[in-house]
């Protein structure tokens, strides 16, 4: 699975191998759908927290990405700030994390933001 950040951020996270995280790049805007019946079979889900209300304990960050021009980068997180990438060098720095998705036990979907909802 070269190259995919979130499944690589997501077996981090949840202390898995890579190779049992399964890889949903494909589906034309399908993948966050496909992500969250996979971790509902496991009494899971992401939970998207805006950039201003980082969740406690790991969760994934999104950044820019270093190597391709306009896309994003999943990061792993602890408490807002960057713990590891698993892009090589594991060690950048990253100034602006744009979102971040927990992995929290399952209930229906939602967005947790500034607004404290």
């Amino acid at each position: 699975m070269d190259g995919n950040c979130l499944s690589a951020a997501v077996a981090s996270i949840l202390e898995m191998s890579i190779e049992d995280i399964p890889d949903f790049r494909e589906g034309a805007g399908l993948w966050f759908f496909r992500w969250q019946e996979w971790l509902q079979k496991r009494g899971q889900r992401f939970v998207i927290y805006d950039k201003f209300t980082p969740p406690r304990g790991y969760s994934i960050g999104e950044v820019m990405s270093p190597t391709m021009e306009g896309e994003k980068h999943s990061v792993v997180c602890f408490d807002g700030k960057v713990v590891y990438d698993p892009l090589p060098p594991h060690d950048r720095v990253y100034d602006l994390i744009t979102e971040f998705w927990a992995i929290e036990p399952s209930t229906a979907l939602s967005l947790k933001g500034a607004s404290g909802e």
